[in-house]
């Protein structure tokens, strides 16, 4: 038997050093303010049960596998200038999806990178998520604070390593 170390601190993400993404198409378009994006993906939208041998069955109830939240700052290129918006990508858009019940999906890549590992420092994840919220707050006479995405996510396309 070989053993290997693995989840060694060479590897570490010791701070957001990567980008968050939205795909579209052949493009990608990154958020430049985003700060904070906690991610959730489980089996709390799946039943658990037992066929007759005591085996496990998973079931998935829906579509949702995971409620992440993304938040970043708000910038006056995250609306349309068109009503209805027309820009899939932005927060006007994914406010009029919400209200007509039907929730953008986007698919979100997040890029982390650890700068002090020996190889493959890269790391990109891909998700398609469901927009369910959009939340932001304004006070007087000061800037507007953070926006808030509520997500469901749908499905994780993938989990890669690499070089760059």
């Amino acid at each position: 038997m070989t053993l290997f170390q693995i989840n060694e601190k060479v590897n570490r993400f010791t701070k957001k050093t990567g980008a968050l993404q939205i795909e579209s198409g052949a493009n990608q378009y990154q958020l430049k303010f985003a700060q904070v994006e906690r991610n959730s993906i489980d089996l709390n939208n799946f039943d658990r049960d037992q066929i007759n041998d005591q085996t496990l069955c998973f079931s998935l109830n829906g579509d949702k596998i995971g409620d992440p939240t993304i938040e970043f700052k708000y910038t006056v290129d995250l609306y349309d200038t068109v009503t209805p918006a027309t820009n899939v990508r932005i927060v006007s858009y994914w406010k009029e999806q919400i209200a007509k019940g039907l929730p953008a999906s986007v698919t979100f890549v997040e890029l982390n990178n650890t700068p002090d590992a020996t190889s493959n420092k890269f790391v990109r994840e891909k998700w398609t998520r469901r927009i369910v919220s959009v939340d932001n707050e304004t006070f007087v006479n000061q800037v507007l604070r953070d926006a808030t995405l509520e997500i469901e996510i749908t499905a994780y396309v993938s989990g890669l390593r690499a070089a760059s």
